[in-house]
């Protein structure tokens, strides 16, 4: 067990690297958005990235996911070359029937979502941006697949290096503002497929391979449902808040979800990059139940100490980086934010079973509940609680889409959770992220030496619960131990 958590932290830290890159250019844009854009104009980004997140997820139809998954059980590489040409084939069709569907109407989606005839332009350069990113998920994925988690962080790093580039220059010198964004990121996804062309090619066997697309679209084709409605699920608040409130209070909602969102980002998705191929190849070994029971304890552990880390902080950032103080109030909604990506953690995990066990249909099932409690929650608490009720909807129908998860999952693939222990890392951060409200009206000073004691109090109160067992605090110290000696050495 002790190597599969090597491997898995390996992959995972590899893969942060490039998510930790990603946010760091995050930050070095941060104050050039907030100088260059207004609140209303971050408020339209942020609809425009939340319309191009649910087309790449909808529309991709999980043909990456599927592939990683019958290539895993592909027995010969030829195989598992056919099997990413017919996935290449079939997105890059996907992608030009978008275009040819879509884009003669961008200046309708234009006037019916910013009533603005001048945004026209903004949904062109997305739909193509769109098609773009669909083709190069399929050779990233497929180096995820061979596990090639460097080559897959250099290609994305000097992406963002580009992106950053380009940003700088066609916001702060040409003054595009969000064309100068969405150009750039067309750019970012073009450099990336251009990048991995040569790998695509050599991995061709430019065999369609048609009973693989049949079985891969019987797997994926339920997930575009659960896709969309996950997606609505997650995203739903940002077209209802708008419609009741200023896009002003959607810039303010958007910035604080893209700094709690750090989480996301270098926690959770560079977990699920590094560990699904790593699962799909071993869920069948004897030993791999109590691993993933294990993998649910510490990555909630992690996840839980990340988002006490990045909301005690929130305020420190967000003032830092933004010299406009109309996005100041976002620091507020950080830690409340925070719990989403913590029961996001968790389901990712429980929904695993249904994965391995080829029951992805009941996707559908858990995110349509949660989508119907979220949109009717949104809709009474938003006109009310502005933003705070998108966060409370989001935070009720998360959990709700948890515990479905749960119960689906243990019906297909049932194995023993260490539940006691997520309970007590859920309670416990409630209680601390409470206090981080009565903790930042301090001065500087004495705030952040109370958030960093309180963050070493967190770890000495699980130790109070005898969280950790004698084992794994050997294993720790042990660890402490060489890390000491090759310092010395």
């Amino acid at each position: 067990m002790k190597g599969q958590f090597k491997n898995v932290f390996k992959q995972s830290a590899i893969y942060s690297v490039g998510n930790l890159a990603n946010k760091v250019i995050g930050f070095v844009l941060l104050p050039i958005y907030t100088d260059h854009l207004s609140i209303d104009d971050y408020g339209v980004l942020g609809l425009l990235e939340t319309i191009g997140v649910i087309l790449v997820a909808v529309l991709s139809f999980r043909i990456p996911t599927a592939m990683i998954r019958w290539c895993s059980d592909a027995k010969e590489e030829e195989e598992q070359q056919s099997i990413l040409f017919t996935s290449f084939l079939g997105l890059l069709v996907i992608a030009l029937l978008m275009n040819i569907f879509l884009y003669p109407f961008a200046e309708k989606f234009a006037l019916t979502c910013f009533d603005k005839v001048d945004y026209t332009i903004f949904f062109q350069l997305l739909f193509v941006s769109i098609s773009i990113e669909l083709l190069s998920k399929v050779p990233l994925e497929f180096l995820r697949f061979k596990e090639k988690a460097s080559a897959f962080i250099s290609i994305n790093l000097f992406k963002l290096v580009v992106v950053l580039g380009l940003n700088i220059y066609l916001i702060v010198w040409l003054q595009w503002g969000i064309k100068g964004i969405l150009v750039s990121n067309l750019v970012g996804h073009s450099l990336v497929l251009l990048l991995t062309s040569k790998f695509l090619a050599s991995n061709f066997s430019y065999r369609f391979n048609g009973k693989a697309a049949k079985e891969m679209a019987y797997y994926g084709f339920p997930l575009v449902f659960s896709t969309l409605s996950a997606m609505l699920l997650s995203l739903a608040d940002r077209f209802i808040l708008p419609y009741f409130h200023e896009f002003g209070d959607l810039g303010i909602y958007n910035l604080g979800y893209k700094i709690s969102s750090v989480t996301n980002v270098f926690l959770i998705t560079s977990f699920q990059l590094g560990f699904l191929p790593i699962a799909f190849k071993r869920y069948k070994e004897p030993d791999f139940k109590p691993f993933i029971s294990k993998v649910l304890t510490y990555f909630t552990l992690l996840v839980v100490m990340f988002t006490l880390f990045i909301s005690f902080f929130s305020k420190e950032v967000i003032k830092t980086f933004a010299s406009n103080t109309d996005y100041w109030d976002a620091f507020n909604l950080v830690p409340l934010i925070g719990f989403i990506f913590i029961f996001k953690a968790i389901q990712y995990i429980f929904t695993l079973g249904l994965h391995f066990t080829k029951n992805t249909k009941f996707n559908i099932n858990i995110v349509l509940v949660g989508l119907m409690v979220n949109v009717v929650l949104n809709i009474l608490l938003i006109p009310q609680y502005d933003y705070y009720g998108a966060i409370i909807a989001s935070i009720i129908s998360s959990f709700i889409t948890l515990i479905y998860s749960y119960k689906l999952s243990m019906r297909f693939f049932p194995l023993e959770y260490e539940l006691k222990k997520v309970a007590w890392l859920i309670g416990f951060s409630l209680i601390f992220i409470s206090l981080l409200f009565l903790i930042n009206p301090l001065d500087i000073v004495m705030r952040i030496t109370i958030k960093i004691s309180l963050l070493g109090l967190f770890l000495v109160a699980l130790w109070g619960i005898n969280f950790f067992e004698k084992h794994e605090i050997d294993f720790a110290k042990r660890t402490i131990k060489s890390i000491k000696k090759f310092r010395k050495s």
